[in-house]
């Protein structure tokens, strides 16, 4: 049997150094991501303490891993308090009577980690960017801006601009899907 030899050229092991270089980078790239991503915070049902929402998380909503909440039926929850969902920075307060979101909150919570308020009805909003907020300060109410048919407050949670499955304390994930209650706790 002929004995064949490899020689690489020029071009090839260029090549490889290439390959090599970039999955190097890119490794450390996903690696400083992740840290900088952190642990994600204890974050608490939107409303006042001891009150219970309904939380509906339908299949189909748009972004899917968002919830709306409603307490009773059509507008009877119109001009309810929202509170933040723990301590943070306002990031980013929208007023708009354009369809979709309407009027809306941002709060950053440390590493990455932000929850997403919007419909919140007009002139309620009590915050301005850059003021830092506690989970008892109530930073709107609920109401159906963005030119919505009824009364809710949309909600998400999101690691920079990603939205993320729900979760609510340590250990209350969202069922999407279904229809849920949900009551803070723990005040």
């Amino acid at each position: 049997m002929p004995t064949t030899s490899f020689r690489p050229t020029r071009k090839a092991l260029a090549a490889l150094f290439a390959v090599a270089a970039i999955a190097t980078t890119t490794a450390g790239v996903t690696a400083s991501s992740s840290q900088a991503a952190g642990t994600r915070p204890v974050l608490k049902v939107p409303f006042p303490c001891q009150q219970t929402w309904r939380g509906n998380a339908w299949v189909g909503h748009d972004p899917a891993l968002a919830i709306d909440f409603n307490q009773g039926s059509g507008d009877s929850d119109k001009g309810m308090p929202v509170k933040a969902s723990a301590s943070g920075t306002v990031l980013d307060v929208t007023i708009s009577d354009a369809h979709g979101y309407g009027n809306r909150v941002l709060i950053g919570h440390g590493d990455g980690w932000r929850s997403f308020y919007a419909h919140l009805e007009d002139g309620s909003i009590t915050v301005r960017e850059g003021d830092h907020v506690t989970e008892t300060t109530t930073i709107g109410k609920v109401g159906k801006s963005g030119q919505q048919e009824y009364s809710h407050l949309h909600y998400e949670q999101r690691l920079y601009n990603e939205v993320k499955p729900i979760r609510f304390g340590t250990s209350t994930w969202v069922d999407y899907g279904t229809e849920q209650l949900y009551t803070r706790t723990n005040c």
